[in-house]
């Protein structure tokens, strides 16, 4: 499966949340999530962040559940592959990544609610020094699909925000600019 999604700065998330449900929409779950983010040198650009088509691995904890995640960086289109499998030891996940070159790099914190709507996941995030995003996803089995998808997502968006901040980086990208800010 491919997943394409678009992300928005938002300033208030109870009032999207007001117009998620004035619309019908359901909240599925709301927890909070830890990613220990981890990096190849090889998907590396020279500002140290993830290039285009680049993979990503994370730790994610959440609902008290620990995953494994490898991700296909995709800025341009929203989409990329996701592989993800539950693991029991965190400790020993951290030592498999390492056995294959990925160095962790930051952890990203966030509470997150997440809505169901017409075949999209939306979510809500407060992310822990970056702001609050909105994000909608929509999951598409095919290439040549995920040009109609990011379109949906696009105008379920303007129906939510509508003028919204469309945030092309992703979470980790903006993590690695304040890290970036502060080294200078």
């Amino acid at each position: 499966m491919i997943e394409v999604e678009v992300r928005a700065r938002v300033d208030n998330l109870d009032d999207v949340r007001t117009v998620l449900d004035n619309m019908g929409a359901k909240l599925v779950k709301s927890l909070s999530q830890v990613d220990k983010v981890f990096e190849l040198e090889k998907f590396l650009d020279s500002e140290h962040k993830i290039i285009e088509g680049g993979i990503v691995a994370r730790i994610r904890q959440d609902g008290g559940k620990t995953k494994v995640q490898f991700k296909e960086i995709s800025r341009i289109d929203g989409a990329g592959i996701e592989l993800s499998s539950e693991v029991g030891d965190i400790s020993l996940a951290v030592e498999f990544l390492e056995k294959l070159d990925f160095k962790e790099c930051f952890t990203v914190c966030k509470k997150r609610n997440t809505y169901s709507y017409d075949g999209f996941v939306i979510c809500l995030d407060d992310v822990e020094s970056l702001g609050t995003f909105i994000e909608i996803e929509k999951m598409v089995d095919s290439s040549n699909l995920k040009a109609d998808a990011k379109e949906d997502c696009m105008g379920l968006l303007g129906k939510i925000v509508p003028n919204s901040e469309i945030e092309e980086r992703k979470y980790g990208d903006l993590m690695q600019d304040i890290i970036n800010d502060e080294k200078n």
